[in-house]
């Protein structure tokens, strides 16, 4: 579901894929996923970024922290 020239990562596929089961396994709507989608490449983004980490297993509690309180 990602779409433009963004390098593709760990993160960034788990992302798609989980995208891709929501939208078609459970059912939400096209509105629903684009929300979400932009969501969780921004989180991605701020992991791989500004954290490193490489997969969603190397992301800990804090790093959600430190992402809110960036984004407050």
């Amino acid at each position: 579901m990602t779409t433009g020239t963004k390098s593709s990562n760990a993160l960034t596929e788990q992302v798609d894929a989980y995208l891709a089961f929501v939208y078609l396994e459970k059912g939400l709507s096209l509105n629903s996923v684009e929300s979400y989608q932009g969501d969780l490449e921004q989180f991605s983004g701020f992991c791989s970024g500004k954290k490193r980490r490489a997969s969603w297993s190397d992301v800990v509690a804090s790093d959600a922290v430190s992402y809110t309180h960036l984004r407050a």
